[in-house]
């Protein structure tokens, strides 16, 4: 078979420089600002669980609608806090709720920063939540260095970030979280940390696709082919099904699926 070789999302040199910006945007920060934490813009507390944030569409439900739905607002994008993150646990947990209560604050006032608010403004607030919930993510992968729930950011370095956005260039989420060593390991396979999941051996790949198969890990698409139910891998995993959306989360699959390898022969060699 021949090498694997990820595309590069068009969008992670973009995804990058909304990380960097924030960080940046964090150091300049005075951690003493007087502020009660409230903007038009956001229609929640700044410490629920999930932001619910104003759009120039959003109105206020009739009150019975309201109350039917449990959501009070219409036409509002929001950005949610409960995440899963790399050791089990969800930010929202008590273990990291002072990392995230800081983490909160600080987004707030880079968001509501005079300063920063023509940048923000042209940028979905929940599409940077997003990404710096991505980099949060990479902070707790690697939380025996950085101890975020001790040290908040503070032993983030700039050689860090810019390990970091490495990682997410050359493999985006899926790589800078290593859900492909992750998941092997979950599903008893260990690789070794050098070993490239896009790029398996003949011998790792017959020893998964043997597993796969005694676990049901199989389904038959329209076209008659097996194919990994990724469905059922995620919920066995207990990883999380946004890391393996994109080009490498497919390519690693792909892997383990010969029928379409068969199908398709300028992916095999």
């Amino acid at each position: 078979m021949k090498h694997l070789n990820p595309l590069i999302d068009s969008n992670q040199a973009h995804f990058n420089s909304e990380v960097v910006d924030f960080l940046s945007a964090f150091d300049a920060i005075d951690n003493f600002v007087d502020t009660d934490y409230k903007a038009r813009w956001l229609l929640s507390d700044v410490h629920s669980e999930k932001w619910i944030i104003r759009t120039q569409k959003t109105g206020k439900k009739k009150k019975a609608n309201a109350q039917e739905s449990g959501e009070e607002y219409t036409y509002t994008v929001s950005v949610n806090w409960c995440w899963e993150l790399p050791d089990g646990s969800f930010l929202t947990d008590k273990v990291n709720q002072s990392f995230l209560t800081q983490l909160q604050k600080l987004f707030f006032l880079i968001v509501d920063d005079p300063i920063e608010q023509d940048t923000m403004a042209s940028k979905s607030v929940q599409d940077m939540g997003s990404k710096v919930l991505t980099f949060v993510s990479w902070l707790y992968l690697h939380k025996e260095r950085f101890d975020p729930n001790k040290y908040g950011l503070s032993k983030l370095s700039q050689s860090d970030i810019k390990q970091f956005c490495k990682e997410v260039i050359g493999g985006g989420v899926f790589g800078a979280l290593r859900y492909g060593h992750r998941f092997m390991s979950e599903v008893g396979i260990n690789l070794e940390s050098q070993v490239d999941p896009l790029n398996l051996d003949a011998n790792t790949i017959e020893k998964a696709i043997l597993l796969f198969k005694k676990n049901g890990f199989y389904k038959e698409n329209i076209q008659g082919k097996k194919v990994i139910n990724r469905t059922e891998v995620y919920k066995i995993s207990g990883l999380s099904k946004h890391g393996f959306y994109g080009h490498s989360g497919t390519w690693f699959f792909r892997q383990f699926e010969p029928e379409l390898l068969e199908q398709n022969p300028y992916l095999a060699g």
